[in-house]
Parts: structure tokens; sequence; C-alpha cells
């Protein structure tokens, strides 16, 4: 039976495997653009250098606790609910940060972002585990992930660039890229995920 399992989960539509992979690619290539970025997003508001990489160091412990938490809670019928909170929690701080966020506003958008970054992860990487098996996987998700953070912020920068130095297209690309992200990671999702039977 136990076999008979795994041989069910390795039929799972191709097509859904592209759409996982493509989720991959929009949320690396969302969230990179905005993490290269923060900080300059930070200093046109007006907010000064120190503050700044305060309320950054203070984003990358959430992310550090959010990381801790997805982990300690491991896989988890809920985890659908889990990747909508979080990929509207993400969306949500990336819009905070339009028309030049004051302090608390900046601080809000990047703990946020970061919390919402590494709590999705874990949970994106395991749809992606749900639609394939074998090394190609990870290495498939792996080149989404590299790819993501070239492009990311090659194309945020040329978006910055081109606006004469406005952050608002970047933000805009990369608050579609989060919502692309999720379209794609829910319609990846097999018609019916196979319930391990004990092994005789």
């Amino acid at each position: 039976p136990g076999v008979a399992t795994d041989a069910a989960q390795a039929q799972v539509s191709p097509a859904k495997f592209v759409l996982g992979l493509a989720a991959v690619l929009c949320f690396y290539t969302a969230l990179s653009g905005v993490w290269t970025f923060i900080q300059q997003i930070g200093t046109a508001a007006g907010i000064d250098a120190g503050t700044s990489a305060v309320v950054l160091s203070i984003a990358t412990v959430a992310g550090i606790a959010s990381a801790l938490i997805a982990t300690l809670w491991g896989d988890t019928p809920h985890r659908t609910r889990f990747l909508l909170g979080g990929y509207l929690a993400m969306a949500l701080s990336i819009g905070l940060l339009f028309a030049g966020p004051a302090v608390l506003r900046f601080a809000i958008a990047a703990i946020v972002f970061k919390f919402a970054w590494t709590f999705i992860l874990p949970y994106l990487l395991s749809a992606l585990s749900d639609l394939g098996s074998g090394g190609h996987v990870m290495n498939t998700t792996n080149l989404m992930i590299g790819s993501g953070i070239v492009v990311g912020p090659l194309l945020g920068g040329i978006l910055i660039d081109g606006s004469g130095g406005a952050f608002g297209p970047m933000l805009t690309v990369s608050f579609v890229g989060v919502l692309a992200s999720l379209t794609l990671v829910l319609a990846s999702r097999p018609a019916h995920r196979s319930r391990r039977r004990p092994e005789s």
C-alpha cells in the first residue's frame, strides 16, 4: 500500500507541477525586489539610516521566529489557510510601503513582510513536494528560487530607474507578483491529496 501511495503521488499532472514552479518564481521575484530596495524606500521617505537598520534587524528576528513557528507546526491540514494568510499579509505589507511611509508604517511593513516571507516558504515548498518526487523536484525548485533572486532586483532596478527614482512601479509589480504566486500555488494543488495507508 505504501508503494501504491507513492506511485499515486508521482502521477500528479506535470502541468500542475509547472504551475507550482511558476508560483515559486513569482514569489521570489516579488520578495527579492522589495527586500533589496526596502532600505532605500525608507531613506526616500525621510527615515534615517540608523532607524532603518534597527527596523530591518527586528524584521530579521521576526523572520527567524516565523520560520521556527512553521517548523514546529510542521505538515498540517491547515496548510492552505496558512498559505493564504501568509500571502495576504505579505501583500498588505507591500501596500504599506507605498507613498513614502512614516517610521511606524515602515516598521510594520518590514516586520510583517519578513515574518510572512519565512512563514510562507516551508508550506510553499511542501506544496511543491506534493506535485512530484525525486531529485528533479528540488533541482527545478532551486532553479526557480535562484532565478527569482536574480530577476527580482534586476527588474526592480529597471522599474525604479525608468520611473525617475520612484518606487511605486516596482512595488506594484511586486504586489501583483505575490498575488500571482498565491493564485498559481492554489491552482497547482492536486485534486485529491493522497492519504498514507499503513504499510503491511
